[in-house]
C-alpha cells in the first residue's frame, strides 16, 4: 500500500535548488566583505586607467608656435605673418590657443639649443592641449634629429605637431609619411644655404674683402667702389694690416714658438703691455685664433 508524501512546509525550499533550507522569513545575507571593498575601489580604478587623451581638451586646444632665425632682416614681419596663418588655421578647425610661444633660431639648432621649443611641448602637456601648431613645417626644424624627439615627446602626452597650412598633418601613414619627407627637404635646403654662404665668403676672402669681424692685426679701409648686375655700385671694405697689432701677433708666434704654452704667451704680452683691444690681456680661445691665423699664413680676411 503507497504512501504519499506530505505537503511540504513553509520552511522547506525546491528539492532541485542546491544549498541548506532557508526560512522564507529570513532576513537576506550582507554582502562579503570581498565585494563591499571592490565597490569603492571601481572608479578610482577606471579613472586611472583612462587614457591620457580622453581627460585633455584635445581638438579643442592648442600651443602656438612661431619662430624666426636670427639673421632674419624682417623679423617682425615674420612673427606677424605665423601669428595670422595659425589664427586662420584655428578659426577654421574650431580650436583655441591657449599659450603663444616666440622663438629666436635657427632651425637647424639642436633641440638643447631650443629652450623656448621645450617651453612649447611643457604648456602642451601643462594645458593638455590636442596640438602643438607651426605655421610650417621648415619654421617647425630643420634638423630632422630635433623633430623627431619633439613629435615623440608630443606623442607621449597624447598630442600632435601640426602645421597651419594642412600640409604633412594627419596621424595616418600617408601624413606621416609626407610630414617625414618635407622635414628632411627643409633639412636639406638649409645645408644648401649653408653651402651657398661658405662659398660666397671664400670668395669674398680671396679678393680680400672684409667677411665678418675684422681680426685681430688688421683695419679695414674702403676699396673701390664695385659695380653690382643692375649697374649700381657699392662700397667694398678691404682689409690691411695694422701694424702695432701686427706686432704683437709677431711677438706672440715668437714666443710660442720659443715653447711658451699658450697662457704663458699671454702673460708675458700683458708684461709688455701687450693687450686685446679691449684693454684687457687676450682670453685663451682668442690667441688660439690669432695663433692659428699666424701658422695658415695671416691671409688677410682669414
Amino acid at each position: 500500500m503507497s504512501r504519499t508524501a506530505p505537503p511540504p512546509s513553509p520552511t522547506e525550499t525546491n528539492p532541485s535548488s542546491s544549498g541548506p533550507p532557508r526560512s522564507s522569513s529570513s532576513r537576506p545575507r550582507s554582502p562579503s566583505p570581498t565585494s563591499s571593498r571592490a565597490a569603492p575601489n571601481a572608479p578610482a580604478t577606471s579613472s586611472r586607467s583612462r587614457p591620457r587623451s580622453s581627460a585633455r581638451s584635445g581638438a579643442s586646444s592648442a600651443v602656438a608656435c612661431l619662430r624666426v632665425s636670427k639673421d632674419e632682416l624682417t623679423q617682425e614681419l615674420g612673427l606677424e605673418a605665423q601669428r595670422a596663418a595659425i589664427l586662420a588655421w584655428a578659426q577654421r578647425q574650431g580650436v583655441s590657443i591657449v599659450a603663444w610661444v616666440n622663438e629666436e633660431v635657427s632651425g637647424g639648432a639642436e633641440l638643447d639649443e631650443r629652450p623656448r621649443l621645450l617651453a612649447a611641448v611643457a604648456a602642451v602637456e601643462a594645458h593638455r592641449a590636442g596640438y602643438l601648431v607651426f605655421h610650417r613645417l621648415d619654421r617647425f626644424a630643420r634638423n630632422t634629429t630635433t623633430a623627431a624627439l619633439v613629435q615623440s615627446a608630443l606623442s607621449r602626452v597624447g598630442a600632435s605637431l601640426v602645421s597651419a597650412d594642412g600640409v604633412g598633418n594627419g596621424d595616418d601613414p600617408a601624413s606621416r609619411l609626407v610630414r617625414g619627407i618635407l622635414l628632411e627637404v627643409a633639412a636639406f635646403e638649409r645645408s644648401l644655404i649653408q653651402a651657398r654662404i661658405v662659398a660666397a665668403l671664400a670668395v669674398k676672402r680671396r679678393r680680400g674683402e672684409l667677411v665678418g669681424g675684422v681680426p685681430y692685426g688688421y683695419r679695414f679701409t674702403e676699396g673701390p667702389p664695385k659695380r653690382g648686375r643692375g649697374g649700381q655700385t657699392r662700397p667694398v671694405r678691404l682689409l690691411v694690416p695694422e701694424p702695432e697689432e701686427q706686432a704683437t701677433l709677431s711677438e706672440a708666434r715668437r714666443l710660442r714658438a720659443a715653447g711658451r704654452s699658450v697662457r704663458q704667451v699671454i702673460a708675458e704680452l700683458a708684461a709688455q703691455g701687450r693687450t686685446s683691444r679691449t684693454g684687457r690681456p687676450f682670453a685663451v680661445s682668442a690667441m688660439h685664433a690669432m695663433l692659428r691665423r699666424g701658422e695658415g699664413g695671416g691671409r688677410e680676411g682669414d
